[in-house]
C-alpha cells in the first residue's frame, strides 16, 4: 500500500499520541483516527515498529522524505544533551 508506511527504532515506550506529535503536521494528513497501528511482539510487548497509514501516496511520501531518520522525543523524557554518560529515550526513527 502505497499510502502507507513502516516507522522502526521507536522507542518502547513510544505511544499513539507521542508518534502523532513525531508526525507533527504530516499527522493531518492520517486516513483516519485508527490510522497509526503499534506493532506488538510475541509476548505482547511493542517491537519498536508502528504502521501509519496516509490518505494519499503523496502525504506518505511527503512525511517519509522530511522525516526519515529524524530523532523522536518522548513527552516528560530528559533532553538529548543531558551530558556526559547520559542515557536518552530520544531514538532516531527509520520511516
Amino acid at each position: 500500500n502505497e499510502s502507507a508506511v513502516q516507522l522502526r527504532g521507536l522507542p518502547y515506550r513510544a505511544t499513539v499520541s507521542d508518534i502523532k506529535r513525531f508526525l507533527g503536521p504530516h499527522a493531518q494528513a492520517l486516513k483516519n483516527e485508527n490510522s497509526i497501528q503499534l506493532v506488538l511482539n510475541r509476548d505482547g510487548r511493542p517491537s519498536g515498529f508502528a504502521r501509519v497509514q496516509f490518505s494519499s501516496p503523496e502525504a506518505a511520501l511527503a512525511a517519509r522524505q522530511e522525516l526519515h531518520m529524524r530523532v523522536m522525543e518522548l513527552a516528560g523524557a530528559p533532553p538529548a544533551s543531558g551530558g556526559p554518560g547520559h542515557v536518552s529515550a530520544d531514538r532516531y526513527v527509520e520511516v
